[in-house]
């Protein structure tokens, strides 16, 4: 595969570095789109993530992409590996490699220390010598693998949640079908709904000293591109006893009701991120996506997956060029249309809109009976029951 990984020694976070086909750099063919939802919402190691990834485009392109080298050519890239970058850590890989799951089955990847995705080291596996003989017409993209995870975990929710609500599952076991949980106490004033979303809250906070896109006057604040251009929010702290962690709460999609916590027992307490680095601790590591219980478990499940769907639809970069997607109003007139369309500004914006609006791609979700991950399956034929042979191999 044509395909590595190498850590920044600027922002300390590891880099997925792809050889990609010029013409695929920055689109994607819309009918592999139900496809590549599959592969990341069903992967189940960090292998399978980074051969997914192989010969992908961006993520997101915008108006920073070319002004912090996220394409490169082949000499540029073999430049930054003799200046930029260092080998893999493989344990603060398999921390920021988190695959947020649905079930106890799902997930097999972040049980280890050290993640075997450390094998695509760009060193060890001779990624320069790769380079050196690659003919025109191939680029490098260079992403943060942050960026890919933050993505996935949030495709992987609403995949669940949307094919749980179209199948018209028990209204009182939607959510903890998806893997979300009641804390016994919070700290909200308000009971909430809970879901293990990722893995180092420290990473998301600190450990970017500078993000690729992200023009940040917090010098010291990791505030994981994506989450950051999704949401608002305060910095609270939580004082336990002796223990001290860091909590930042932001509102997914524009809902107050719908957000992101390192801590559903945070207090409120303003602390500036610059002094989150003394206070973590290791007993508290999670970042979790949180909801206000109120109404029914599918009121609340399509409160999630709208404001999902709105944060991603009105995603901007810092100088305004527009990630997410726009409505094409003209598709009201289209007869034949079975979903609004959308100009969509990324890959990132076309996946979303490809899982939300299945129907416009002949595909229906459904979810695996082994793992319950949700799942993209053809509208013609006979639907899928598993998400992969070795979920079918497990189950039987």
């Amino acid at each position: 595969m044509d395909i590595c990984i190498a850590q920044s020694k600027k922002t300390l976070g590891h880099y997925f570095l792809r050889l990609v086909e010029d013409d695929k750099v920055f689109s994607y063919e819309d009918e592999l789109l139900p496809e590549l939802i599959n592969n990341l919402v069903s992967a189940k190691t960090h292998k399978q993530i980074v051969a997914t990834l192989d010969n992908i485009g961006l993520l997101f392109n915008s108006s920073r992409t070319g002004k912090h080298n996220s394409v490169m050519t082949p000499l540029e890239c073999i430049n930054a590996l003799n200046s930029d970058f260092v080998p893999v850590d493989a344990s603060k890989l398999s921390e920021e490699m988190y695959l947020s799951y649905v079930s106890d089955k799902a997930i097999r990847a972040n049980s280890g220390k050290e993640s075997p995705a450390a094998s695509f080291d760009a060193y060890s596996c001779c990624f320069v010598d790769r380079l050196k003989e690659i003919p025109e017409g191939y680029k490098v993209v260079v992403e943060p693998i942050q960026d890919w995870m933050t993505f996935r975990n949030m495709l992987s929710i609403c995949a669940s949640l949307l094919g749980r609500i179209e199948r018209g599952d028990d209204e009182n076991k939607i959510l903890a079908h998806s893997g979300f949980f009641e804390p016994e106490t919070n700290a909200f004033g308000f009971p909430v709904l809970a879901f293990r979303y990722k893995f180092q809250a420290a990473t998301w906070l600190l450990n970017f000293t500078t993000h690729p896109l992200l023009s940040s006057k917090l010098e010291t604040a990791d505030l994981d591109y994506l989450n950051f251009l999704y949401s608002h929010g305060v910095e609270t702290v939580m004082r336990k006893k002796s223990l001290i962690a860091p909590v930042v709460t932001r509102a997914f999609g524009e809902d107050a009701d719908v957000f992101l916590v390192t801590h559903y027992l945070a207090k409120q307490k303003n602390i500036e991120l610059r002094d989150l680095a003394k206070l973590l601790s290791e007993d508290d590591k999670y970042l979790y996506l949180c909801v206000k219980k109120e109404g029914s478990q599918l009121d609340i499940a399509k409160k999630i997956v709208l404001a999902i769907w709105r944060a991603h639809q009105n995603l901007n970069d810092r100088d305004g060029s527009v990630l997410g997607m726009v409505r094409d109003d003209t598709s009201l007139f289209d007869l034949h249309s079975s979903a609004p369309t959308y100009t969509c500004s990324s890959l990132m914006s076309k996946l979303m809109y490809a899982l939300c609006f299945h129907s416009a791609f002949s595909q229906k979700l459904t979810i695996c009976k082994h793992c319950g991950c949700g799942m993209l399956s053809p509208v013609k034929g006979r639907p899928k029951s598993y998400c992969s042979d070795s979920c079918r191999t497990q189950h039987a």
